[in-house]
């Protein structure tokens, strides 16, 4: 908990001597220590004891010095989303970010895990800065509606979903994310909703039965 403290106070000093150098990083980086501060207080409040590093992490950890090439980075961070290990995947991409700190895909996948982990509060820090700096990343678009979405931000989410279909209209994840929120308003649009998720088929989103489902009221 000190250690974070320490860090926390870094940030933070950071934040304010120099405030246009990468503010969303420094963001997530002071979220993320107050988070674990709050953790770790909340642990050992109940009188756990932090859970020992997994084989997956130690194993991520080891493998840090080879990861040079950004690529690989990416590679590591989305297989380990693939598998449902969005924790492991912060630990690879953060690694990365360490390097190359302006590379828009290690940004973007940091954001999906942190979407995927529920941690939309700090996906949308990152995913916030992100389409500031890349405009044009379609990909950022979606990941900054998804953590909208999962804030209950339907508006907003909508509104970053739209322009990630206008970026990139063979976007499967963006046209899925649209039919969803579109079949959540109240009441449902299902006309539009289905034509979205029609459109998200199509472009390679396999059937979600759960969809279908509240596409047929």
């Amino acid at each position: 908990a000190a250690l974070y403290q320490d860090a926390l106070q870094t940030y933070q000093s950071l934040g304010r001597k120099y405030p246009d150098w990468q503010p969303g990083v420094v963001r997530f980086r002071i979220s993320y220590c107050t988070n674990q501060i709050a953790a770790i207080v909340t642990m050992y409040e109940a009188g756990q004891k932090a859970p020992a590093p997994s084989s997956a992490a130690i194993e991520v950890a080891a493998t840090a010095e080879p990861l040079l090439d950004p690529d690989d980075i990416v590679a590591t961070g989305r297989a380990l989303l693939l598998k449902g290990d969005p924790d492991n995947a912060r630990v690879a991409l953060l690694q990365g970010l360490q390097r190359d700190p302006d590379n828009e895909r290690i940004r973007t996948f940091l954001a999906v895990s942190q979407c995927q982990a529920g941690r939309y509060d700090d996906a949308v820090l990152i995913a916030e800065q992100l389409v500031v700096d890349a405009p044009s990343n379609s990909m950022a678009h979606v990941v900054l509606g998804t953590a909208r979405m999962g804030l209950g931000q339907t508006t907003e989410a909508e509104a970053e979903i739209r322009k990630a279909i206008e970026l990139d209209p063979s976007s499967a994840a963006a046209h899925f994310n649209l039919a969803q929120i579109l079949i959540m308003r109240d009441p449902p649009d299902v006309e539009s909703a289905g034509k979205a998720y029609q459109a998200a088929l199509q472009l390679g989103t396999s059937p979600d039965p759960a969809m279908e489902k509240k596409l047929e009221r």
